[in-house]
């Protein structure tokens, strides 16, 4: 987890701070999967890694590169497989 400072990571708290987290929630053929992570980028990265290591969008990874949560969000509740996506919610714990 990390603190924030208007939307930048920072090693100390401030007032305007906020600590943030980044949510990762799937439902994939009725199994929970997902995790919690310190940064959009990492949240990102392993949303792209449990989608190919899944096969829900196999051979697709140099397209999942480029996109952005809600794009790759998007994708992945188009398949059949995935009941729900949820990508790089960011959710803040207290500020």
């Amino acid at each position: 987890m990390g603190y924030e400072v208007r939307g930048n990571p920072a090693m100390q708290w401030d007032d305007g701070s906020e600590f943030a987290i980044y949510v990762n929630a799937f439902i994939i053929e009725g199994e929970v999967v997902g995790g919690v992570y310190d940064t959009q980028e990492d949240a990102l990265e392993a949303a792209r890694a449990l989608i190919l290591e899944l096969g829900v969008l196999s051979g697709e990874d140099k397209i999942l590169d480029g996109m952005d949560g809600a794009e790759l969000q998007d994708r992945i509740n188009e398949s059949e497989r995935v009941g729900f996506a949820q990508v790089a919610q960011r959710d803040v714990l207290f500020s």
